[in-house]
């Protein structure tokens, strides 16, 4: 899940420019506002004076923007090796627990994730982009990728994979909406994948990059302390 922020500024006016995909619930053109992220970030800049636009764009997309200082930020990413060398980080926004799903399959019932390695003989479903490519490369995954995670839960049905990491409150919306007759039929293996703190990203090399985040952690702190945050992500029915 990823969204791209771009910074323009005039003596008199200052605007964001916001490029975000699909990360059901948290963010997606289809849902209400574009969903809880969408609205949070777009409050956040507003009470520090900023005019916002948000648009959709591809999620290879984004990043690509942020290395070429099209765009000055990105969010929600959670932190890599690689990505700790190009980016500075916001606070976390979201934090994500997340397991591994399957569809009717025998073979993972008595499975207990415990590492990465334990993947290595399967077919391995994944968005492209994602976090966890950097572990898949360096392990030796050959993960099966797709645009998002709706489309690799239509591809884990057809057994074209046969396991797919996921954010849980993403993989309970897809599958509620998606396969409401067969949620029975997708199942998680016993431990979890991970759990990840998701927040926005900034190019080191974009000008004044560090002073946008400084200055909207200090706003987002502030909506967090009152339960403005809370009450966001309820309103859409996602729990902490």
């Amino acid at each position: 899940m990823l969204v791209c922020v771009t910074a323009g500024y005039s003596a008199e006016h200052k605007s964001i420019s916001i490029v975000t995909g699909d990360y059901l619930p948290f963010s997606g053109e289809r849902l209400k506002d574009g969903g809880p992220l969408s609205v949070i970030t777009t409050m956040v800049f507003k009470n520090l004076g900023y005019s916002v636009k948000i648009s959709y764009v591809p999620w290879l997309r984004c990043e690509y923007m942020i290395q070429k200082n099209i765009a000055w930020g990105a969010f929600p990413y959670t932190k890599t090796p690689e990505r700790l060398l190009k980016y500075n980080y916001s606070d976390p926004l979201i934090t994500s627990k997340y397991f591994l799903y399957y569809y009717e399959n025998p073979k993972f019932k008595n499975m207990k994730y415990e590492k990465i390695t334990d993947l290595l003989s399967y077919k391995v479903g994944a968005v492209a982009g994602y976090f966890y490519e950097y572990d898949f490369k360096k392990y030796g995954i050959k993960g099966i990728y797709s645009l998002t995670e709706e489309i690799s839960f239509t591809v884990l049905k057809e057994k074209r994979i046969e396991i797919f990491p996921c954010d849980e409150n993403v993989a309970n919306y897809i599958i509620s909406k998606n396969y409401p007759d067969e949620k029975d039929k997708f199942e998680k293996v016993k431990g979890q994948f991970g759990t990840f703190d998701f927040g926005i990203i900034s190019s080191k090399d974009y000008p004044d990059g560090v002073k946008i985040i400084n200055e909207f952690n200090m706003e987002y702190r502030r909506l967090l302390a009152n339960g403005k945050i809370k009450e966001i992500f309820k309103a859409y029915n996602i729990s902490d």
